[in-house]
Formats: structure tokens, sequence, C-alpha cells
């Protein structure tokens, strides 16, 4: 939604309590190049699993030996601290299928390692990746590092790979049981063999398509509800959600735990923006850390931008009998209802009763709603969304699942 936005539920069937609504809301950028430098070195900076990517017009396969193979800290070099396996994706100049090639010994022992790396660069990729793991959560595929992740998704093939450990039961709670369905994990069969970065990888798939694949809002909106989740009770209780993401034109790398280090090289002879969870270098040179918290966009064409990703989290909260709210059909008395947001909730009978929020913001959004449950409650509640006065959608929401909360 932008500018203008209002929900309204019609009551469509007996018992309809209403409490707030949120709607997490995705301003307008604002790009800085921040950052600091750091040391580089083993002792300095212990990742579960480490990964690299590069975006240019054509880029420089010397650069892609070094990154991956040649220079001290290069993955290859690195990789006895993570030694569950390999990866080295490329997107093909004139291609948008990747080709992914794995492999399950450490990248130092194992010689196609070596030849991926220089398959890699022969090609002159416009977007190549690479990733090295220590298991820390689901199964080891034989096949070798599972990561990135490949999905099709928009006429698109997305490759994600990601550093650190989610909990798998805050990541289930997150996507939705239909969209699970379509849209299973790739490997294991069960929770305990499911792995968590594929799980992070529907979810983001998963806001991607919620927000029409607008990626920064949508990237916004992932992080957003990862850091409401985590906390005392999970485990891990501290975000690791390192990423990086592309969908074959660009790449996006969010830092959230672990290092993670950019370099742009977009004004050299062979211009490229390289990001790496370490400098491969021995020193850090021109690379420059993330902060936590830092998005980076790399283009193939032009300077890569860094961004705070909170200029994408914003929420606005409307509560019934609050700014914003009115309602028609019947009294709308309070409900007895157990767990109301703020306190109260409203509730009605009357058939074709309304009840509407309504909120000034700009940007792309999601809403979520919140109700108390009750076993009357109705379970085809048709929720329109409006743009101003233009009818977005309507959704028709059950409001005896989720406990009382639901999210759209």
């Amino acid at each position: 939604m932008r500018n203008k936005s209002m929900l309204r539920q019609v009551l469509s069937s007996v018992g309809l309590a209403l409490i707030a609504v949120a709607m997490v809301a995705m301003p307008a950028s604002a790009f800085s190049a921040a950052g600091k430098s750091g040391e580089a070195g083993l002792a300095a900076q212990d990742h579960e699993c480490r990964f690299w990517a590069i975006s240019s017009e054509d880029s420089p396969g010397s650069v892609i030996q070094d990154h991956l193979v040649n220079l001290p800290n290069s993955l290859k070099n690195l990789s006895s601290a993570n030694p569950n396996g390999w990866s080295v994706g490329y997107y093909p100049d004139g291609s948008d299928d990747p080709t992914v090639n794995r492999g399950f010994p450490p990248a130092y022992t194992d010689p196609n390692f070596d030849n991926a790396a220089t398959e890699a660069a022969s090609a002159t990729p416009r977007i190549a990746v690479s990733h090295i793991r220590s298991t820390s959560s689901g199964v080891t595929p034989p096949s070798g590092d599972p990561h990135p992740f490949e999905r099709v998704k928009n006429g698109k093939h997305w490759l994600m790979g990601h550093n650190g450990t989610i909990d798998k039961d805050v990541l289930l709670d997150l996507i939705r049981p239909d969209y699970f369905a379509a849209n299973p994990p790739q490997y294991g069969s069960n929770q305990s063999e499911w792995i968590d970065s594929d799980l992070y990888q529907i979810f983001t798939l998963q806001t991607l398509e919620d927000f029409n694949w607008q990626v920064k809002p949508a990237l916004g909106y992932v992080i957003h509800r990862l850091r409401e989740a985590i906390g005392p009770g999970t485990s891990p209780s501290t975000e690791q959600l390192n990423f990086f993401l592309t969908d074959g034109t660009t790449v996006w790398a969010y830092r959230q735990g672990n290092t993670l280090w950019y370099l742009d090289e977009t004004s050299s002879p062979t211009p490229y923006t390289a990001v790496a969870s370490q400098p491969p270098s021995a020193s850090p040179g021109s690379w420059v850390e993330l902060s936590d918290g830092q998005l980076i966009t790399m283009h193939q064409n032009s300077a890569p931008e860094v961004e705070n990703i909170n200029v994408y989290i914003s929420e606005v909260i409307v509560d019934n009998d609050g700014l914003g709210t009115s309602y028609t059909g019947g009294a709308w008395g309070y409900s007895s209802g157990l767990m109301p947001y703020g306190g109260t909730s409203r509730t009605e009978m009357e058939q074709g009763a309304t009840y509407a929020f309504e909120a000034s913001i700009n940007g792309y959004h999601l809403v979520s709603l919140w109700w108390t449950y009750w076993p009357s409650r109705c379970t085809n509640v048709p929720v329109d969304i409006y743009d101003g006065t233009t009818l977005l959608d309507t959704v028709v929401v059950n409001h005896r699942e989720n406990d009382g909360r639901g999210i759209r």
C-alpha cells in the first residue's frame, strides 16, 4: 500500500472481535557509505560459515582466483575452520540460469574446489558466489555444501547463502503453512534434518512475494520479524543473520552477527564489487567492514549502496478506539476475549457490520491483525485493503486460527 491506507473488516457471520492492525512500512531509502576499518585475521573472526560474492559486468577472472584460492585468507585457505563442504556458483554472461558446483571434502583438500574456481573465473560471470560450511543445523548432504540454496521465483533463479544459526522454530513460525507446503525444504525429511538456512530462504522468498518483489523493503521486513522473534528462549538467543542473496542481476548482502566486509573497485579499469566474511588479503587494505544492521546492494555497473536496514523498518499500530478507527453497524461493544492488544477489544454480531483502521503512510508494507480468540468467532471475515479509495485486495481471515493473532 502507498500513501493513505485503510483496512476494513466486514462482519460476515457472528462474533467478530477486532483489536489492532499493525502496518510495517518501508519508507524511502537513504544511502550512505558508512563502515569501519578493522583487522583481518582468523583469531579475531571465528565464523560458523564463510561466504564471498562478486558483481560486475564482467567479473575479472584473476580476482575470482585470488579471492577463492590464492590469497592468504582466501576461502580455500580458511576452509580448515569450515570443513563441511564448499560451493562455487556463477551466472554465465548472458544467462539467468546459474551454475553451482559443490563438494563435500574441505576446500583446502579438494582439487575440485580449485577446478570450480577456475571454471567460474574462465566464465567472466556477471555474478559469482562461494560458501564454505561448518554444519550447525540439519543434515550435511553427501553432494556437498547446500549453500547457496536455489529456487526459481518470479522468473528468476534466486541464490541465498547464510553465515550463522537461527532457531528453526522461529523460522517455522514465520512461514505460513500453505507457503511451506508449496515450498518445502530442499534437504531432510523432518525438522531435525531441515537446515535453518534453507528455511531462512523460504521465509525470505515468501516475504518477497508478499512485497511484490520489492527487494529491500521485503528484506527490512524479514530482519524486523527475526529481530522480534530471536531472544531469550530461542536457540541461539543472538541474531546471526548474515546472508547474501542474488537474482542473477543484483547481489544483496547483510550483516547481523558475524563480520562482513566489502570492496568497491567500481572505479578501477576492471570494475567490480566484492563482499566477503573477511578480507581474503593478509591485511584489509581497501576492504571496508560493514556494521551490524547494514545492507549492501551490489550492482553490475555502478557503485554499491550501503544502508542501515532500519531505513526499511517502521511500524505503525492502529488500535481499536484510537485515531484512524471508525465503525458502522451495531454497537460494537467490548469483548471479554483473552489477550487483547492494548487492554481492550471490540466485538459485534450484526450482519454486515464493519470496523475500519486508517493510517497515512508511504511505501510498501504488510498488514498484521490481532484479535481475541473465542469459539464463536467468524471463520470467513473479509478484510478489505485500500490505497486511499482504491481497493487493493480482499483477504478472507479465519478468526478462530492462530490463537487470536494472524499475519498477512
